[in-house]
């Protein structure tokens, strides 16, 4: 398996960016963000958003997914550097390229808050992005920079990325490699210690980042934005990327069925049950799903289920067959197709819902704002990531030249001096039994 292409990772970004793409459309185009609006839906119709709604709280699975691409093809290249006594280390390569992804993610991750994101209450106000937010108001609207101090997505995962890499170097250098066991200890040792110890770090620094925000000590609020800035803060969501790394090094290793199984089905039902006790022993309101720190219980719940999907998909993505492989690679053909260009959908669904919320409400004959009717809201969805869905299938055709992935890919790949046949879309999509040749080996931009 460790030679081999992750065919359910593609499936699972592909799943969770389209929960992503609904849950925008719900909060950003029909709510404008005003989750306290949300009560006034009828219970129908809390129920057919509920599922969208949940998925597209697990943006925090794409560090989790980092973290296992991180380290199953790490384990690849030090097995592969080991088993052909090559001397030193490769790890120079590997830190520069993931240094390279953060870089290249981060800065993304400011453009995105500058231009793409939709319009969104933060730091005490309503701020606005110049594209996206313009073309939803009607009117071109001033950029606040407070949104430069803001976290989405992008910035964890980047800071996720670098972080798990800077940490399997570590604990893989000297004998870590051959000391397996001590290293996956220390591994999940740190993580539960993030995990369990973020809200009183976010106690104890949110304070501190909102005041040097907003007294102008943007440096200050810049290093203070890197650990604990709303609203995917580093901390703790690094620590999914370190679960995640420890998916990886099982399915790298070929971990047994019955061990995999029993460690991820088992530590996700721990999680899950420490949530659904602080569910019932706290209140919880709608509002919490965009408050920031999100509370632990939200993270225990979601973490908790994140894995057990994950179990769930790697042993019957991965611990199958050649032929059932094959057979399953085409079935989630579609999903893996979405997750191809990710980044991509990521940036450009805002301003796309945007203007496909313009036209809709246009041919429909409907004024005014969205219409908070299940009739209209749901056709709307389906018919977007149908969109989405028809542009991907005729992008692969060119191997989806000038997505935000192929500049990314490039960029990293000029770097580490090591292609990649990350977005060669024949290979990936249509040959998922086909070993990963050690030269495409390459933690950031290929499975």
């Amino acid at each position: 398996m460790s030679d081999k292409r992750l065919i359910f990772l593609d499936a699972f970004r592909g799943i969770a960016i389209s929960g992503v793409i609904g849950l925008h459309i719900i909060t950003a185009i029909v709510f404008n963000n005003d989750l306290e609006s949300l009560s006034t839906l009828s219970a129908l119709a809390m129920i057919a958003i509920a599922p969208i709604g949940f998925l597209g709280t697990w943006a925090p699975m794409f560090m989790m997914i980092s973290g296992m691409v991180n380290a199953y093809v790490l384990h690849r290249i030090l097995k592969q550097h080991h088993e052909k006594k090559r001397g030193g280390t490769p790890f120079r390569s590997i830190i520069a390229g993931s240094i390279a992804a953060g870089m290249f993610l981060y800065l993304l991750s400011m453009l995105n808050m500058t231009f793409m994101h939709h319009s969104m209450f933060y730091n005490g106000s309503f701020q606005h992005t110049l594209l996206s937010s313009s073309l939803q108001q009607g009117s071109w609207q001033s950029f606040s920079p407070d949104l430069l101090f803001y976290n989405d997505a992008l910035s964890v995962i980047a800071m996720s990325g670098v972080f798990t890499t800077l940490l399997l170097c570590l604990v893989w250098s000297g004998n870590g490699f051959k000391r397996m066991g001590r290293s996956v200890a220390w591994i999940a040792v740190i993580a539960a210690g993030i995990f369990l110890l973020s809200p009183v770090i976010h106690k104890i620094l949110d304070p501190v980042f909102f005041d040097a925000l907003n007294s102008g000590h943007f440096v200050t609020a810049f290093i203070l934005k890197l650990f604990v800035g709303p609203n995917f803060s580093s901390i703790p969501f690094v620590s999914y990327g370190l679960i995640g790394a420890l998916i990886g090094i099982g399915l790298a290793r070929r971990a047994p069925v019955t061990l995999f199984r029993r460690y991820g089905y088992g530590v996700s039902a721990a999680l899950v049950a420490c949530g659904v006790l602080l569910f019932v022993t706290q209140q919880f309101s709608l509002a919490d799903l965009a408050n920031h720190p999100q509370p632990l219980k939200m993270h225990f719940v979601n973490l908790g289920l994140m894995l057990a999907t994950c179990t769930f998909l790697s042993l019957h993505l991965e611990y199958c067959s050649d032929a059932r492989r094959t057979k399953l690679a085409c079935r989630t053909l579609w999903m893996r197709r979405f997750g191809l260009v990710t980044l991509t959908l990521f940036c450009a669904e805002s301003f796309v819902a945007v203007l496909f919320s313009k036209t809709y409400l246009w041919a429909l004959g409907i004024e005014g704002p969205f219409p908070r009717s299940l009739a209209v809201i749901l056709p709307f969805i389906i018919g977007t990531l149908i969109f989405w869905g028809l542009v991907i299938k005729a992008w692969e055709k060119i191997d989806f030249k000038y997505s935000v992935e192929w500049w990314m890919n490039h960029f990293v790949c000029f770097v580490r001096q090591r292609p990649t046949i990350r977005l060669n879309a024949n290979e990936m999509l249509y040959k998922p039994c086909i070993p990963v040749p050690e030269s495409a080996a390459n933690p950031v931009a290929s499975d």
